[in-house]
């Protein structure tokens, strides 16, 4: 398991939006299968800030 932060920058002349939070990752679901979970905050301009929260699934190829 590895925890860590996350952010991501969006934008473009008419949108701009950044999210900052904490994954979880290299959870194992099976045997094959890793997941990730992760939450913090999202805010994009004119909006209030929001919470959001988040789970992947990936696998090894």
């Amino acid at each position: 398991m590895h925890i860590g932060p996350e952010l991501l920058l969006q934008g473009d002349p008419n949108y701009n939006a950044r999210q900052f939070g904490l994954v979880l990752a290299n959870l194992r679901l099976a045997q094959s299968i890793d997941t990730a979970i992760k939450m913090g905050v999202r805010h994009t301009s004119g909006e209030a800030a929001r919470a959001y929260f988040g789970i992947e699934f990936g696998r090894a190829f």
